[in-house]
């Protein structure tokens, strides 16, 4: 919170020594951390690590930053475990698996305060040992579109199943599509250090009926994304109803059958389910 990622990347680099076990503890996949990693290393124009196959050796630059930064990420820990402390007493906090688009996890969490819901936000990599925390915790709750996790101290429950929607610019829609041939513009996602997962997330979804997807990322919210669309410069693909919230002119949606998307809430066994989780239900019901 009150450190850099940056910073926080490197300090577990260097405790772990191994770029799997590091994005493990993050909850983040490889990819965004060896890049953060890169990009420190190209600013200050010095090797952090030798990488020997899996095994992070710290050079002697490492080890120098290592010893100035580690006092001041304890002290940011301590603050933000303090400030967790005093919040997670009446707030809920909802944890959102980085299957979803940050796009809509953005616009979930605006209604979700427009509703009056008192709650703290993250988008993260969910994984078994974060469902375990669960077993401990009567406030977290956690939100993915992976349902392959579960254990004894964790309810699951599916909230909705969609399908796919691809949304092309009206021009476009030769009626080739059915045979695999997507025009030549590229598919618009937010971007964030997740895209590249969600990236070959739809690739491998999508590999049966189109084999020539290109993507592009931007900063643009949803309905800008859907206007770019309409003026014939790129392509959106959305949950089926999230694509039913935009309805503007130039714009065609083609449902991509047999490609079903389904979101998960995982909660403390022992926990309930209050109003604020029943209200952030149904806002996913528009969306999924």
């Amino acid at each position: 919170m009150f450190m850099s990622k940056k910073v926080k990347y490197f300090i577990h680099c260097m405790k772990f020594g191994n770029f799997n076990k590091a994005a493990e503890e993050l909850c983040i996949t490889r990819s965004p951390l060896i890049k953060t990693i890169s990009d420190i290393e190209y600013s200050i124009g010095e090797k952090l690590f030798i990488r020997n196959y899996n095994v992070l050796e710290p050079t002697e630059i490492a080890g120098m930053l290592y010893g100035k930064l580690m006092p001041l990420y304890d002290m940011s820990k301590a603050i933000e475990r303090d400030l967790k402390n005093e919040l997670s007493s009446s707030r809920l906090q909802f944890i959102f698996d980085i299957s979803f688009p940050l796009g809509l996890v953005k616009q979930i969490i605006s209604i979700m305060k427009i509703e009056g819901i008192n709650f703290t936000s993250q988008r993260q990599l969910v994984n078994e040992s974060c469902i375990k925390e669960l077993s401990g915790s009567s406030t977290k709750v956690f939100l993915s579109l992976r349902g392959n996790i579960s254990n004894d101290h964790t309810n699951r429950h599916k909230i909705t199943e969609s399908n796919l929607c691809l949304l092309l610019p009206t021009k476009m829609n030769t009626g080739e599509l059915v045979n695999g041939s997507l025009p030549d513009i590229p598919i618009l996602m937010y971007a964030c250090e997740f895209s590249e997962d969600i990236q070959k997330w739809l690739t491998y979804a999508l590999r049966e009926k189109y084999s020539n997807l290109q993507f592009k990322t931007c900063e643009m919210d949803i309905m800008s994304m859907v206007i770019a669309v309409s003026k014939g410069h790129a392509m959106l693909i959305l949950p089926e109803n999230s694509a039913l919230n935009y309805h503007v002119s130039g714009v065609d949606k083609i449902v991509i059958k047999n490609v079903l998307i389904t979101s998960y809430i995982y909660h403390n066994a022992k926990g309930e389910v209050t109003n604020s989780i029943n209200k952030v239900l149904s806002i996913f019901k528009t969306f999924f």
